[in-house]
């Protein structure tokens, strides 16, 4: 199949994963924990006709989408040394960690490999992670009230803050519906600052302290909850996290952010490319491919031209030629004609004159 189709299909499996994974992290319209937006197509796997195993097909997953490539691979058994993954498209080896067990799957290119039993040395499968993902991808959702617009805890910064620090939205450390939606404050203390405190906003309890630094600010996880405090922050500024309702837009918000995110192309240091970067990049291929095509095909047929051109000047018929003959042929029956005539009428006076 062809890059293009692949790529298409690698974004495809970007985009659902990431909507899913902001889904389970709102609650809907109903105050339920939000379901899968997209039914997220996994990777395709082919036996190769000369297996001679008896088992049954490698189940192979998606690990993490941000680092899915373009191409297609092939795991091949090798008996006593293990299972090997090539990549087709380059033709080189792929490392592979873990097992490939149920327990411990190989992880490989952003995939998850559990390999079958019962296979005999030389036997090899065909694995195309992304080929007709952009074909298959499906609405999960059967309702817009499903849509988890809403964030389960919202992060807000008193107004009254001394400081210029700054606290981010919250990301959930547990499922929605695990999340502890309790009111909890926030309080930057310490002369300088340098302590932060959770409080349970109801009643005053203290929840958990820990270190703040000007530089590096603050992780504070809690409730199910983490939240990052970061900025130069004044001894007294506090912030408060807490739940919800089915108005708040935070987690829409947040699936609207997903296209300035860098969430494809992982290289090993982070994903490098949005989805409208790869979607652009994409087009240029196709575009430049379409190009090359055409060019080469106009440069085809000037071949062709002249092989035609130059077969026709050794075996074609030439009108022009062919008529000259004609011509030239017509003459000379006219011409023959004329002599038949005039010898007709000499044989007729000889025989005149005889008589």
């Amino acid at each position: 199949m062809s890059t293009a189709e692949n790529g298409l299909g690698r974004i495809a499996i970007g985009v659902g994963t990431q909507f899913n994974t902001l889904q389970q992290q709102g609650i809907d319209l109903n105050g339920q924990p939000g379901t899968d937006f997209f039914k997220v197509p996994q990777p395709q796997v082919f036996p190769a006709s000369s297996n001679a195993g008896t088992s049954g097909l490698p189940s192979v997953n998606i690990a993490d989408a941000s680092q899915l490539t373009t191409d297609n691979y092939r795991l091949s058994y090798a008996g006593s040394s293990g299972w090997t993954l090539t990549d087709t498209t380059t033709n080189q080896p792929v490392s592979m960690t873990g097992s490939g067990t149920s327990a411990s799957p190989y992880t490989a290119a952003g995939l998850h490999i559990v390999v079958p039993t019962n296979v005999s040395a030389g036997d090899n499968f065909t694995i195309e992670p992304t080929t007709y993902a952009a074909r298959d991808l499906s609405l999960n959702l059967t309702n817009s009230r499903q849509i988890a617009a809403a964030s389960v805890v919202a992060s807000t910064a008193t107004q009254a803050n001394a400081g210029n620090a700054t606290i981010s939205s919250p990301t959930l450390t547990a499922a929605a519906g695990s999340v502890n939606t309790t009111s909890v404050n926030l309080t930057i203390s310490g002369n300088p600052p340098n302590t932060w405190t959770a409080t349970d906003a109801a009643n005053g309890t203290t929840l958990s302290s820990g270190a703040y630094s000007q530089t590096n600010g603050a992780t504070i996880a809690l409730n199910g909850w983490s939240v990052n405090l970061s900025g130069g922050a004044q001894t007294g500024d506090s912030f408060t996290v807490s739940g919800t309702g089915p108005g708040d837009n935070g987690n829409a918000l947040r699936m609207a952010a997903s296209q300035q995110q860098n969430l494809l192309e992982n290289g090993g240091s982070g994903a490098t490319a949005t989805f409208g970067a790869a979607y652009s990049q994409l087009v240029a291929q196709v575009g430049t491919e379409t190009q090359a095509a055409q060019t080469s095909a106009k440069t085809n047929q000037a071949l062709l031209n002249q092989a035609t051109a130059l077969q026709q000047s050794i075996s074609g018929v030439n009108l022009d030629q062919e008529a000259a003959n004609l011509l030239k042929y017509q003459q000379a029956y006219q011409a023959s004609a004329k002599v038949i005539a005039t010898a007709n009428s000499l044989f007729k006076t000889l025989l005149q004159a005889v008589q």
